[in-house]
């Protein structure tokens, strides 16, 4: 019989699904299981140190899906978040002997026993000095950059993504793949005409607008 290969997946946004990087992994997962793939998925989702041994995952998960909850060290966020994409991310590698490590957003370990996968979203924080004007945050950019090097391959959402990536990251010689992000598969919310003509009167839109979330 021959064995399936393990993907083991960067879950630090499953339980922050308010988030983009929350819903893009929500929904991937959520459909996975329709593929016909020789995949296995695992997802790593990091946890309180109290909550490792009773944490399940949310119930609009599909059943059957494999889920392995983490304990992170005790101290600041920041912190338990670097230690969890550098050194937790590559020793779970080590240990389920993964096949390749996929991140749902842009981070990589500067090192890691097996090839990486990253989906970057956008290079904002390289175009936009907003994101970068505390110390803390360039130098997390710094460390996601060279991680990113040893990527083997990235994942953007948009052509224009994948553009912007070979723009301004030049020195990434992986292989670089657009998988355009889809429509949810549950059932739409159909507006509701007053409150469209209440946001229209009070930001002043014409009777034709587009919304954008980012």
């Amino acid at each position: 019989m021959t064995r399936r290969r393990l993907v083991l997946v960067n879950g630090w946004f499953l339980q922050r699904p308010t988030t983009g990087s929350g819903q893009y992994l929500t929904s991937l997962l959520r459909e996975f299981p329709i593929l016909q793939t020789d995949v296995r998925l695992r997802t790593l989702v990091p946890v309180p140190p109290d909550l490792a041994g009773s944490w399940t995952p949310s119930p609009d998960l599909p059943d059957g899906m494999e889920f392995l909850p983490v304990p992170l060290p005790p101290g600041p966020e920041p912190l338990a978040k670097i230690w969890w994409e550098q050194a937790a991310l590559p020793l779970q590698c080590l240990r389920h002997r993964a096949a390749l490590l996929w991140n749902p957003y842009w981070t990589a370990p500067l090192w890691n026993p097996v090839p990486v996968a990253v989906t970057v979203h956008d290079v904002v924080p390289l175009l936009r000095p907003e994101y970068r004007r505390h110390p803390r945050q360039r130098a997390y950019l710094i460390l996601n950059l060279l991680g990113l090097r040893q990527a083997r391959a990235v994942i953007t959402v948009s052509h224009a993504g994948a553009e912007s990536l070979h723009r301004h990251v030049p020195e990434f010689r992986g292989e670089v793949a657009v998988a355009l992000n889809g429509a949810s598969s549950g059932p739409a919310v159909p507006p509701d005409p007053a409150r469209i003509r209440e946001l229209r009167s009070t930001y002043g839109l014409p009777e034709r607008f587009f919304l954008y979330l980012g």
